[in-house]
């Protein structure tokens, strides 16, 4: 129903990033990305208990932050010469950054 919506190959694809080059887990990796997002999100919305003010001005400054950062990445992806990664050579694959 909802195909254009799936987003089962980018999550299946992100957790195999987390395995090296020998198709071993990498566990700095998964607890860097995973586990310490999740616990400090938890500590944060369980234990700690901020005022309305307060919980305004972070969301402020996050919607702000965020924008600056896509418009960032967008001015980088402009930039990238697109020509050379056509061939789709090794040597390309490495310089691609954002695609």
């Amino acid at each position: 129903m909802y195909k254009e919506l799936n987003i089962k190959k980018i999550i299946l694809e992100h957790f195999k990033s987390f395995h090296g080059k020998n198709g071993k887990l990498i566990l700095k990796d998964k607890i860097s990305y995973i586990y310490l997002p999740l616990i400090t999100s938890a500590f944060l919305g369980i234990i700690c208990h901020f005022s309305d003010n307060l919980k305004n001005i972070i969301s402020v400054c996050l919607s702000i932050l965020i924008g600056l950062l896509f418009n960032l990445l967008i001015l980088v992806i402009t930039n990238i010469d697109t020509e050379k990664f056509i061939n789709h050579n090794n040597s390309d694959l490495k310089k691609e950054s954002y695609y």
